[in-house]
């Protein structure tokens, strides 16, 4: 058995509506970048940290506050 490794792996895995998701963020992304430079900065930094907040959930580190 074949195990999901990379990105390929991961978009094998994911359904239709995760995929129209995505698609739909990254054109907001992409509008941002050409429109609202400085918006886009301060987007990507909350991801960051929400997805490095998601992270440390799954080790199982508890909330600092």
């Amino acid at each position: 058995m074949e195990r999901a490794t990379g990105k390929k792996g991961v978009m094998k895995r994911m359904n239709e509506q995760e995929k129209k998701e995505i698609t739909e963020m990254t054109e907001a992304a992409k509008y941002l970048v050409l429109h609202d430079p400085q918006g886009f900065m301060i987007a990507k930094s909350n991801m960051d940290i929400l997805k490095t907040r998601a992270d440390l959930e799954k080790q199982g580190v508890g909330s600092a506050r």
